[in-house]
């Protein structure tokens, strides 16, 4: 019997943890100005916005 363990990216686990044990990581997507980001996979200074602008909330 095959055991895999998936999880998605807001638990954090650690890099060495997720190689370790073959962990599957799926992203968690952020919707922000239109546009769909992929945490973990997408940089974060993509979806930084400038200072003073607000986020559009749905």
């Amino acid at each position: 019997m095959t055991i895999s363990l998936v999880t998605d990216s807001t638990a954090d686990v650690p890099a060495d943890l997720v190689a370790r044990y073959g962990i599957s990581v799926a992203p968690t997507l952020l919707v922000a100005g239109g546009q769909t980001f992929r945490d973990g996979l997408d940089s974060r200074m993509q979806y930084n916005t400038p200072y003073g602008e607000p986020l559009r909330h749905t």
